[in-house]
């Protein structure tokens, strides 16, 4: 499956299998990879500049509630940091519709940075959101209560 594309931002989502490899979380390798906890990665192209990609790979599902809860409670400025790694991510309401999306090692040093209209931003997390938890979901059913709540908390945010 396609990756989702909002104007010049998409978003990917991809498992670290036990071979070392990275596969699309739609694959049916992904499939293969069904276990307690998923390794990988989020890609994320905003505006065209890569911001996440697969070297920054960690708990995938826990990056992935990382982001909804940074949307969810978005007031002009929010954060989140990887779980298993020492790398924050922070978004940061600019002037006229504009967020800046910066990743930085909690070692020092920006490692990424982009700007996007705020509007192409949760549209494009909330779409590629629901799809992306709804996968995980199959493929860790473990972790049900958290993608449901998840899955939750995007459908209710205010984007169509």
């Amino acid at each position: 499956m396609e990756a989702k594309v909002v104007r010049g931002s998409k978003m990917s989502t991809y498992i670290l299998t036990g071979k070392g490899d990275f596969v699309d979380i739609f694959s049916v390798e992904a499939e293969k990879e069904k276990k307690a906890y998923l390794e990988g990665a989020v890609e994320l192209v905003l505006e065209g500049k890569v911001v996440l990609d697969k070297n920054l790979w960690d708990d995938v599902e826990f990056i992935w509630w990382g982001l909804v809860d940074m949307a969810v409670g978005f007031k002009g400025e929010g954060s989140m940091d990887f779980p298993d790694q020492p790398i924050s991510v922070t978004l940061v309401r600019k002037e006229r519709g504009w967020l800046k999306f910066e990743v930085k090692s909690l070692r020092g040093g920006v490692i990424s940075a982009s700007s996007v209209k705020e509007e192409e931003f949760f549209h494009l997390l909330k779409s590629e959101g629901m799809r992306t938890l709804s996968r995980l979901l199959v493929l860790n059913p473990a972790n049900a209560d958290s993608h449901d709540r998840a899955l939750a908390k995007l459908a209710a945010l205010g984007i169509p």
